[in-house]
């Protein structure tokens, strides 16, 4: 089963991450500082959502989808995870999907 996390970070900024462990266990890496780059960069405040995903969902989609929902409230600027986990403040072209000015042509 996975589990799909949504992280309010330092900073208005935001994680959004997918696991096959434990909720609790990959929420707890990223609070001890080796979660991700972008969570040890901007350290983690709260868990926003948790879900558990069924057998057969595609994580890696629903992962996306939470990012583009979470870049179009507060910009993809201040969203990492799914497809978009670099640690960098900004974000390539390459990555950003067309409605947020990239090249990047997504199905999500």
């Amino acid at each position: 089963m996975n589990t799909l996390y949504v992280l309010k970070l330092i900073n208005d900024m935001w994680y959004v991450g997918t696991t096959v462990c434990t909720g609790d266990y990959r929420v707890q890496q990223h609070r001890d500082g080796y979660g991700s780059l972008w969570t040890r960069k901007h350290p983690m405040m709260r868990v926003t959502h948790m879900y558990h995903l069924p057998p057969g969902s595609n994580a890696s989609r629903q992962e996306n989808m939470v990012w583009m929902w979470l870049a179009r409230r507060y910009g993809p600027h201040r969203v990492r995870g799914g497809d978009v986990t670099i640690s960098a403040d900004v974000v390539p072209d390459y990555l950003l999907p067309e409605e947020f000015g990239g090249t990047r042509i997504v199905h999500w």
